[in-house]
């Protein structure tokens, strides 16, 4: 269980059985200090029925390239391989390729899938949550690039690959942030306002996006 002691502020009923609540908490200790001290310290937790599945935390200031054109073209705006959050995973599930998904405590950063020719209709959108363990993972800045985030992401997979769960802009009103929704059938996702900040800059930059914790792509 998380450190720290957890407050329910709201709960939100969703179709599949679902739910959400909002809490206030730590990260788990397995999570660096300084990754931790970059987390807003609201925590949104998914359940179905009486099991919670997910416990996700995001960034006070995901980095960004450019100030988006609306809240929900912000991944369009996102830093590879920057950190997004962190999610707890409670129970063994499945990534967005249908590999599995074992309990544990991940860094969520962003990755971009490749133009390479390979993963051509594999998915709608080419944004994705990089699953890195928070124990290999510790610093802010200690993953630089593509390689090195599918690198560490895949090292402890039986299929070699990254372990990923979508992301999806949000077109038109976002509506009540955070809430569950199905952005695309079989498809379930959180959806999420988080802050953005520019490089340099201290304008806190709202950005609004869908994450999948539940549907896979046609790998």
């Amino acid at each position: 269980m998380a450190a720290g002691v957890l407050i329910a502020t709201a709960q939100f009923a969703f179709a599949a059985d679902f739910s959400l609540k909002t809490k206030e908490s730590k990260p788990p200790e397995s999570v660096s200090i300084e990754i931790a001290g970059s987390l807003s310290s609201s925590v949104y937790e998914i359940s179905k029925g009486d099991k919670t599945l997910y416990r996700f935390w995001f960034g006070k200031a995901i980095k960004l390239k450019a100030k988006p054109d609306t809240p929900g073209n912000g991944l369009d705006q996102f830093v590879q391989p920057s950190v997004l959050g962190v999610v707890e995973v409670l129970e063994e599930h499945r990534d967005y390729r249908d590999d599995e998904l074992f309990e544990n405590t991940f860094i969520i950063r962003y990755g971009i899938r490749p133009n390479d020719g390979n993963h051509l209709g594999t998915s709608d959108f080419r944004h994705f949550g990089v699953l890195v363990p928070a124990k290999k993972d510790t610093q802010l800045d200690g993953i630089d690039g593509y390689k090195p985030l599918v690198k560490a992401s895949s090292f402890d997979t039986v299929s070699d690959h990254p372990v990923i769960l979508s992301l999806r802009p949000v077109d038109g009103d976002a509506g009540s942030t955070p809430s569950l929704k199905e952005p695309a059938p079989d498809h379930h996702a959180l959806r999420v306002k988080a802050n953005g900040a520019v490089e340099g800059g201290e304008e806190q930059i709202p950005v609004v996006f869908d994450l999948v914790f539940e549907g896979f792509a046609e790998f």
